[in-house]
């Protein structure tokens, strides 16, 4: 496999992927929008920043189903190896989440903010915080947002 540039891989990639979800605008005036669902991309925005296809690291946060179906949270790594070649699973690490909010949000800073894309530690918090709330419900911990029907 060629190593390329993640700046050259975004340029052929930007416009035709299969995790690329086009959404037009409401009006003329707001145009349309660019949603990327591919995993390694915190904000689900089809931007290089936070591409999770063409960058050489990549940070993902999800929800999994542990050994007593309950979701739990973890965070998965992507590490580029030095030869430049995907090694599958052995350039992935994966870190659970599954202490308390404070230990994970410690282990979770100490992770990214040393030497591995520290511009997306606080991006990566507040998607950590969202899939732990969405865990909380799916689990029966929490109920979910009630809807309002009619007026209030």
């Amino acid at each position: 496999m060629v190593q390329i540039s993640d700046t050259l891989c975004y340029q052929l990639t930007k416009n035709h992927h299969a995790y690329l979800k086009k959404r037009n605008g409401r009006t003329n005036r707001t145009g349309s929008i660019q949603f990327s669902t591919e995993p390694g991309n915190l904000k689900n925005i089809n931007t290089l920043k936070y591409s999770g296809i063409c960058k050489s690291q990549t940070i993902d946060i999800s929800a999994v189903a542990d050994d007593a179906n309950r979701q739990t949270v973890q965070m998965t790594l992507l590490v580029a190896s030095k030869a430049g070649v995907s090694r599958g699973s052995a350039s992935k690490r994966t870190v659970p989440l599954k202490k308390n909010v404070r230990k994970s949000v410690k282990t979770m800073a100490k992770l990214t903010n040393l030497s591995y894309r520290s511009d997306l530690s606080e991006v990566a918090l507040a998607r950590y915080a969202k899939v732990k709330a969405g865990c909380a419900v799916a689990n029966g911990v929490k109920g979910g947002v009630k809807v309002k029907n009619g007026r209030a």
